[in-house]
């Protein structure tokens, strides 16, 4: 029975040590400190300086784990004093402290725990490093609309990961520099809004293992020529970056980099993000390399009603991304040609799934690339051409629809504009499987001075040109199983092939003409 009694009593005590807010750490009993008890002598008031009241607590603690406990009131720090890493600072509902001119309180690895309310006040200075999350509120901020830029610099360069919450407006801020590991989360059921009206960048990142979650970043027009997350590679170089659930609307482009060459960018991560009504460039990128991940990103400028004359996306350099369910989406009619999709001196791409709709340019533009796995990729309601590729070698697209905007759209209505669905330049060991191309204002598929070109499975449909055109220097390319079904008015829907050893195997063809060669070529006709 003693021994059940004293069980019981040792579980008490233990309850009652939690309670008071000494739990086990690293095997020892994190003692509590009440900096107002006698012993210590700190008064919340505006008058007394509780300096050296609180260096005594946290001499007291012998470099042990403590917890000093800030009862309701304000604290004047009169003095310089630093909070090191065995101390957590726990401030009570209305605590806080009050910082006089010149004076800097330095957290030197101090942990900080409170609700949602202001901590920190005055016109003193708030330094150094804390591993805690920290909310806006804690150094003065609050999301009613007003400028809070110094607030949340000061959060970033002091916490480890900081917290926005709901408020009477939106937060506004930009021009914040990131440079060490961080976290910025919107905290809630939605999306956090940011507001911010300047040509500044939103954020300015040179660290590496920086994570966004959970914002809507608000601009204006006056924002061209910015960025919402900019990579300043001029710096140094950057891996392990989130950016997760994250929206915006009118501003510059969502992300950029410094295009120094030199640094780059790696193991970035962006999901479930949208960015609508760019000034610029939605995803522009030249220093970002390998263990790229885009997934679930729109960039989407429909109905924007300003010339569009920027792409969706521009990737250069990338020797490693996967890209899945990405969309593009521009300004049909409006602009002097925006592209959806561009890649420049990439290799090792895999996008699974992919859609570009509505651009005044061309669908996808693939330049200088190789070693490129597409699947599932439609471009639809384009100006220019689907796809224009230009010395792209040994990649494969698998499942690629090619959907014009003819005749839905008439020739005189954009310009003059007469663009093939799918253009091959200096192209070499590039497979089609399974390609569709429907009412374009031109030809169906040109391959300009390739060889070892393959498509499997083609079908041409409502076009105003012909089916498949080789030309210059093409050869050892082989076309199997095409289907022309070419019904406006003008369209001679031939396929036309000059290489000494191309091939056309299985064609057939319904109200049109049938296969057509100039030169040498060997034709095969199902």
């Amino acid at each position: 029975m003693r021994k059940i009694l004293c069980a019981a009593l040792a579980a008490v005590m233990l309850l009652c040590a939690a309670a008071c807010g000494q739990t086990p750490e690293n095997g020892e009993t994190m003692k509590n400190i009440i900096i107002t008890d006698e012993k210590y002598g700190a008064v919340p008031d505006d008058e007394n300086d509780d300096s050296q009241n609180i260096m005594n607590a946290v001499s007291e603690a012998k470099g042990k784990p403590v917890r000093i406990v800030i009862p309701n009131g304000e604290y004047r720090i009169s003095q310089n004093i630093s909070i090191p890493e065995n101390v957590t600072m726990f401030f009570d509902k209305g605590a806080y402290f009050y910082t006089d001119k010149d004076v800097t309180v330095t957290f030197d690895g101090c942990r900080i725990e409170s609700s949602v309310q202001q901590l920190f006040a005055g016109d003193g200075r708030y330094d150094g490093h804390s591993p805690s999350e920290a909310y806006l509120q804690w150094l003065g901020a609050t999301a009613n609309g007003k400028n809070v830029s110094d607030r949340i610099q000061m959060a970033v360069d002091i916490f480890d990961t900081v917290k926005l919450t709901p408020g009477s407006s939106n937060w506004a801020f930009d021009d914040v520099n990131i440079t060490k590991p961080t976290t910025v989360i919107g905290e809630g059921q939605v999306r956090i809004n940011v507001y911010h009206s300047s040509k500044k960048n939103v954020f300015n990142i040179s660290s590496s293992d920086v994570t966004f979650k959970n914002l809507n970043f608000i601009g204006t027009g006056g924002n061209k020529g910015s960025a919402v997350f900019y990579f300043d590679t001029s710096k140094c170089s950057m891996s392990n970056i989130t950016i997760f659930n994250c929206f915006g609307q009118q501003n510059g482009h969502a992300v950029k980099d410094a295009e120094n060459g030199t640094n780059h960018v790696s193991n970035f991560t962006m999901e479930v993000c949208a960015f609508t009504h760019c000034y610029e460039v939605g995803i522009c990128t030249s220093d970002f390399s390998d263990g790229l991940v885009f997934r679930d990103v729109v960039i989407d400028n429909v109905g924007f009603p300003v010339e569009i004359s920027w792409a969706g996306w521009h990737l250069k350099n990338v020797t490693g991304a996967f890209m899945d369910n990405v969309d593009a989406a521009g300004g049909l009619g409006i602009g002097s040609g925006a592209d959806g999709f561009i890649f420049e001196n990439c290799r090792n791409i895999e996008i699974p799934r992919a859609m570009q709709d509505y651009v005044n340019g061309h669908g996808l533009v693939i330049k200088n690339c190789s070693d490129l796995h597409f699947s599932n990729f439609v471009c639809s309601l384009y100006e220019g051409c689907g796809i224009y590729m230009e010395n792209v070698k040994d990649s494969t697209f698998d499942m690629v629809v090619a959907n014009g905007i003819y005749p839905t759209i008439k020739t005189k209505d954009t310009r003059g504009w007469a663009y093939e669905a799918i253009k091959l330049v200096k192209c070499t060991g590039v497979t089609f499987n399974n390609l569709t191309m429907t009412d374009n204002q031109s030809d169906g598929i040109t391959v300009e001075d390739s060889d070892h070109i393959t498509v499997n499975s083609l079908v041409y449909a409502r076009c105003n040109g012909n089916c498949l055109v080789e030309s210059g220097t093409s050869d050892h390319n082989t076309y199997n199983g095409i289907v022309c079904n070419a019904n406006h008015t003008g369209s001679k829907a031939s396929v036309i092939i000059v290489g000494n050893d191309s091939r056309v195997n299985g064609a057939s063809f319904n109200n049109r003409d049938a296969v057509s060669s100039v030169g040498p070529a060997t034709l095969k006709k199902g």
